[in-house]
């Protein structure tokens, strides 16, 4: 687990994985370009954003919400290496908020990172994926959708890599056809995530 363009670079210098899960299609579309993948990227679900906090008592107001006075600090994944950094940036400048809130603004570097920050209460509210609050995370904390016409749909790509291929083939094979899956999209669907 990484940012989706951690994971990429790593992949591009030689590291062994079989499969690669970005929460985008850039960067498994990068590894294709590359040559270093057997097919091209295929979406394997669509993510989501949310507000998230573990300080607050609401979250009501969407967008707005976050020029609040009680709203100190806002985590968001960086931009450059983080899909859903990508969309909250994009979120917010759809609103028209980003120049008001940019001074607020804590870059975590993945949404790992941005949901250790609203655990441990460093930043008032963060802006991360909907999977979160279905997870380990499930009770923690208050949580509101972002308005999903505020942002591109965050398709999540999957690709085999050619090193899985040559190593771990039918294992690789197997486990995309499972993602792909009836299946599978219901556990997705069941961690607030939307079929492709």
């Amino acid at each position: 687990f990484a940012s989706s363009g951690k994971l990429c670079s790593q992949i591009l210098n030689g590291a062994p994985y079989d499969v690669f899960l970005s929460a985008n299609m850039k960067f498994p579309r990068i590894l294709w370009d590359e040559k270093l993948t057997v097919d091209e990227p295929m979406v394997y679900a669509l993510g989501t954003l949310i507000f998230w906090s573990t300080k607050l008592t609401g979250l009501d107001g969407g967008m707005d919400r976050l020029m609040a006075s009680d709203i100190d600090k806002i985590a968001i994944a960086t931009d450059k290496n983080a899909p859903y950094g990508t969309a909250a940036l994009e979120a917010m400048k759809s609103a028209g908020i980003y120049e008001k809130v940019k001074s607020k603004l804590v870059y975590g570097e993945s949404v790992s990172q941005v949901n250790q920050y609203v655990l441990s209460e460093s930043v008032a509210v963060g802006i991360t994926n909907k999977s979160v609050v279905f997870s380990k995370m499930r009770g923690k904390g208050i949580w509101a959708d972002v308005d999903p016409t505020l942002y591109s749909p965050i398709q999540q790509g999957i690709v085999v890599t050619k090193y899985g291929e040559k190593h771990h083939s039918k294992d690789a094979r197997d486990f995309l056809d499972y993602l792909l899956s009836e299946s599978a999209q219901s556990i997705l669907a069941k961690y607030g995530y939307l079929a492709p």
